[in-house]
């Protein structure tokens, strides 16, 4: 994933993060992936029972790793000199990572110790690109193995 156009602002993340905050008192899941602000849609009933499987099928393999839902992960580029430029904000479905890995980073947590994200999509079309194309980027990008 390029950087956005130098004619072309990016939003900090600490101006994300108070966009969010208010959006979440009202029930809204904000993601800014590419450097563009993303709505999340609510999950159907076949999220939760598609993420149980997963999730069962990940503590037969590895019992000390969890399947966290819906945790806010800050993803940094793995070059240094990109993350002082680009940070950016996603809420996979689900997030492999050790069972303690997240206990006290908040909402925004660092996307380093994840080892797996996982997406459950639907067919509509801006679900597909940003689903299925900038977010993997994103999760790639910033060090995320699978």
């Amino acid at each position: 994933m390029s950087a956005p156009p130098a004619d072309r602002p990016q939003l900090r993340f600490d101006a994300f993060e108070a966009i969010a905050g208010t959006a979440a008192r009202h029930d809204v899941v904000l993601e800014l992936v590419g450097g563009e602000l993303g709505v999340r849609p609510a999950p159907d009933g076949d999220h939760g029972q598609i993420l149980a499987w997963l999730q069962r099928a990940c503590v037969r393999q590895r019992p000390d790793l969890w399947l966290f839902g819906r945790q806010g992960l800050r993803l940094l580029p793995r070059h240094r000199a990109e993350a002082a430029h680009r940070a950016e904000a996603a809420r996979p479905d689900g997030s492999l990572a050790p069972a303690e890995y997240f206990a006290g980073q908040g909402e925004w947590a660092d996307s380093r110790g994840v080892l797996l994200v996982a997406e459950v999509t639907s067919f509509d079309r801006r679900a597909d690109e940003r689903d299925r194309v900038k977010k993997p980027r994103a999760y790639a990008e910033s060090g995320i193995p699978l």
